[in-house]
């Protein structure tokens, strides 16, 4: 069943996170994942990804995945992600 998801989570720096985030497009579109990126105005090294994913546990799957770790770390993924999951 299709999901809507908010993560979050701080980085170091918005604009290298953005650039990490943007080449992970195929990956996401290949899944079936729609995700949208913002950041607080606040405090802009605070992020929010909004989205839809085909299911709750390709999600999870994706988080667990080392590449993706990898690539978070490498993003300057500073804290935990926190994920909600969403339904109608």
């Amino acid at each position: 069943m299709p999901i809507t998801f908010i993560v979050s989570y701080e980085v170091k720096d918005f604009n290298i996170w953005e650039k990490a985030f943007a080449s992970n497009s195929e990956v996401r579109k290949s899944a079936g994942i729609k995700a949208t990126p913002y950041k607080e105005i606040e405090n802009p090294n605070k992020v929010y990804i909004v989205g839809e994913a085909p299911s709750k546990e390709l999600l999870e799957e994706m988080f667990r995945n080392p590449r993706f770790v990898q690539l978070m770390q490498t993003a300057g993924v500073i804290t935990k992600p926190n994920v909600i999951f969403l339904t109608k």
